[in-house]
């Protein structure tokens, strides 16, 4: 997945059927609980806002983009030296769409969730303790970045 494809949809010039694809053949499953996310990296920097969030629950709201796929994208941005955001609502969500598995799932009811809140059209909840406790280094998911020049990079999970 381009960095590159991810700003070109967030400024309108990539259809999101297009950076579907592209999210959806960056995900390489390892094990039961490991993928790799394949990034190709830009050398420029880009200032994300919320109105550019919300474009990725509207494609998905519009069956345009499989839920599971903001995953990886969310995975993307946080990762990247080259997307930044200054919105800690912004950041927030973006934690949440990157680990569904202790956050909240990719369903449409939650995506709509997400899309509200980014909005402003519902408050944002206090995270409190999450309900789900691991068992002392357990592990549920492990997302790797996988950089175009083949290096790997470890990841959130």
């Amino acid at each position: 997945m381009n960095e590159s494809s991810i700003r070109d949809f967030f400024l309108g010039k990539l259809p999101p059927e297009l950076l579907a694809k592209e999210a959806q053949a960056a995900i390489e499953p390892v094990d039961a609980i490991t993928t790799k996310v394949h990034v190709r990296e830009m050398d420029d920097s880009f200032i994300i806002g919320r109105d550019m969030a919300v474009r990725l629950c509207d494609a998905v709201l519009a069956d345009e983009m499989a839920p599971h796929l903001l995953q990886p994208l969310a995975f993307a941005l946080i990762g990247a030296d080259s997307f930044t955001w200054d919105d800690e609502l912004l950041g927030d969500v973006l934690f949440d769409r990157s680990a569904p598995e202790i956050n909240y799932p990719l369903t449409q009811e939650n995506i709509q969730r997400f899309r509200r809140w980014l909005l402003e059209e519902e408050p944002y909840p206090q995270h409190a303790a999450s309900a789900w406790q691991p068992r002392e280094g357990s592990v549920i998911s492990r997302l790797i970045k996988v950089r175009d020049e083949g290096d790997e990079e470890r990841g959130i999970g």
